[in-house]
């Protein structure tokens, strides 16, 4: 039984949606979602345990062109475009999700989502008329629990341009999310607890661990954390000298360019200006900031095709 509640504010938002698989979480279930595992969605939900979302530049840019891109696309399609910022949730499933906006459309109500998207990630990824899978599985979740059953995925590659998206629910994936949200439940009750993911999971295996006990633990039977242990110091040994191709490399492009400060080849553009020098701080009667010399850095921009 889905209910529609408008948030008090939000930190009422985020309560609800704690409570909840939501749209933007589903695709984790899936192993499909850039931004979350099923091992950090479990201990969200399982121990409370809570990954701070790192935010950045793209990320804020695209927050605020949020509301010129709907009224763009209401403009260029011709459909009257309304924020739908209530949250749909089954407190009996323990699903829920957020939305964008909703636009009258020929098809009639339908769920508009809004992307802002880098132009070469568009290119590279949003291939065959098909979004990345973790935005075609949010916008399926979100038709499932809002009954509009009818969305459209607006993808800006730019502040003049955007690629719309048509699709319809499915059925066969509505069921085949609800199964997968249904087991992870199960498991969140039952305390059976999902594989990490070693290479993405570092800060929610760090946030398990902060009470250390002073004893130690006793590996002598095998030989596990040695092969561990020595697999990172191979791996350290490889990054250092990565480290030292990498810096033989900038060399080499700074004695490319001579007393140039910026270059053009056929796929980059590089600015290689020296930056000032800093003078030492003062920061307390006895404590002093040491400055540096300047450096002469090294910057690289892919510069983006020509688009008939």
């Amino acid at each position: 039984m889905t209910e529609t509640i408008t948030p008090r504010d939000e930190s009422h938002w985020l309560e609800m949606r704690d409570k909840v698989i939501t749209s933007t979480g589903v695709s984790a279930l899936f192993g499909m979602s850039p931004y979350l595992t099923r091992f950090e969605l479990y201990h969200h939900h399982a121990n409370g345990i809570k990954v701070p979302f790192v935010s950045n530049d793209r990320v804020e840019k695209g927050n605020r062109m949020e509301q010129y891109a709907a009224e763009e696309v209401g403009l260029q399609e011709g459909w009257e475009v309304e924020p739908f910022k209530d949250f749909a949730q089954d407190a009996v499933l323990r699903i829920g999700s957020s939305f964008d906006y909703t636009a009258a459309t020929p098809d009639g109500k339908a769920i508009l989502e809004i992307k802002a998207v880098d132009f070469i990630r568009h290119r590279d990824l949003w291939v065959d008329d098909q979004a990345p899978e973790h935005i075609e599985i949010q916008l399926q979740w979100q038709m499932m629990i809002s009954g509009i059953h009818v969305g459209y995925i607006a993808a800006f590659t730019s502040v003049y341009e955007f690629h719309i998206y048509r699709r319809e629910y499915d059925p066969e994936m509505g069921a085949a999310m609800l199964a997968a949200v249904a087991e992870f439940w199960a498991d969140v009750d039952a305390e059976r607890e999902p594989d990490p993911d070693f290479a993405r999971d570092q800060d929610v295996i760090a946030a398990m661990f902060r009470q250390l006990r002073p004893d130690p633990a006793n590996f002598t039977e095998d030989d596990t954390l040695d092969e561990v242990i020595t697999r990172f110091e191979r791996y350290n040994e490889t990054k250092k000298y990565a480290d030292k191709l990498a810096k033989a490399a900038k060399a080499e492009i700074h004695y490319m360019l001579g007393e140039h400060s910026e270059a053009f080849g056929q796929r980059y553009r590089i600015k290689a200006g020296w930056t000032k020098d800093t003078a030492d701080r003062i920061t307390a009667p006895d404590e002093v900031i040491k400055g540096r010399k300047g450096y002469r850095r090294c910057d690289f921009k892919e510069l983006t095709p020509d688009v008939n």
